[in-house]
């Protein structure tokens, strides 16, 4: 095996870059975004999603292929998932994706696999730019500066929120001075 190979390809049979920027990801939402459940779900909705759109294109415009295979449909439920955990992607990172992704289907959609000895450097380099391209739209916002991004909490007084008066003026708060004052009373 070619030393580029070795550098290409984990022991695992992952390209080390794609292992790499998951770790990334996963680091970001650890430490910048103080949340495991983004540190989690933004790697794997950015690997399942590009998984998912990687097949799906190798299915329909590549001659020969088989039937799609089970992580096709994946990606979606996973890219969701995240989203609802509050992990957002960066639109720009994903247009440059997509502008790569339509470059490489006009070059034909080549791509390097683990068992193959000679590396055709343009699909790697469309491959690479691709799919870092489409991680980066996952990290971008993760590492802007801020509050954390997390799940919205609904007010303290949802019913106060609603007609816009402070939580201090909500029904309940209401209620129970209307109770403290009618037992002074008493």
């Amino acid at each position: 095996m070619q030393l580029i190979q070795v550098l290409m390809w984990s022991p695992v049979g992952i390209r080390t870059s794609t292992l790499l920027l998951a770790y990334i990801l996963f680091a970001a939402g650890l430490l910048v975004r103080r949340s495991v459940l983004q540190a989690v779900l933004a790697p794997t909705a950015w690997l399942l999603g590009w998984e998912s759109a990687w097949g799906v294109t190798t299915h329909f415009f590549v001659k020969g292929e088989g039937p799609l295979g089970l992580v096709w449909w994946i990606g979606v439920p996973a890219v969701a998932l995240a989203f609802a955990a509050g992990v957002r992607v960066e639109w720009r990172w994903l247009a440059l994706t997509a502008g790569v992704w339509v470059v490489w289907l006009a070059t034909g959609w080549h791509y390097n696999v683990v068992t193959n000895p000679h590396v055709d450097w343009l699909a790697e380099a469309l491959n690479e730019t691709a799919k870092t391209a489409w991680g980066l739209a996952y990290l971008w916002p993760m590492m802007r500066r801020g509050k954390p991004q997390s799940t919205p909490k609904p007010p303290a007084n949802i019913a106060a929120a609603q007609h816009g008066m402070p939580s201090s003026l909500g029904p309940m708060n209401l209620a129970e001075k209307a109770g403290q004052v009618a037992e002074q009373i008493e």
